[in-house]
């Protein structure tokens, strides 16, 4: 924390932008982060074996970078799919599946850092 005289600043560490206030001009705004929480939310609101569904299995690989979660609900199975390194990652029984994100089929490689929600 930094103090100013009586007030206290929070700053944020490595990341000074997690602490600053809204951009409320909107031409300074990052429209494109903006599109991808509403995908985001969109989704979860839809699909609701996304939050409520049973976990069916479970995959980390810390080495690299990835966790992959299976869930059912009501007939409809899902995979959630979280790849956080720059690194390549092969899931080859997974290729096939589509991305609800970027609506494209999955090839079977995450390649950098990414999140994917296949059906």
């Amino acid at each position: 924390m930094i103090y100013y005289g009586d007030e206290v600043g929070m700053t944020g560490a490595q990341d000074p932008d997690c602490r600053r206030g809204m951009l409320w001009d909107e031409n300074r705004q990052d429209k494109d982060m903006l599109c991808w929480y509403r995908r985001l939310l969109k989704l979860r609101r839809e699909l609701p074996v996304i939050l409520n569904g049973q976990v069916i299995s479970e995959e980390a690989r810390d080495e690299e970078g990835l966790i992959c979660v299976h869930r059912r609900m009501n007939g409809q199975n899902i995979t959630l799919l979280f790849h956080a390194e720059e690194n390549s990652v092969h899931i080859p029984e997974l290729a096939g599946k589509r991305d609800l994100l970027s609506e494209n089929v999955f090839d079977g490689s995450a390649n950098g850092i990414t999140a994917m929600v296949l059906v």
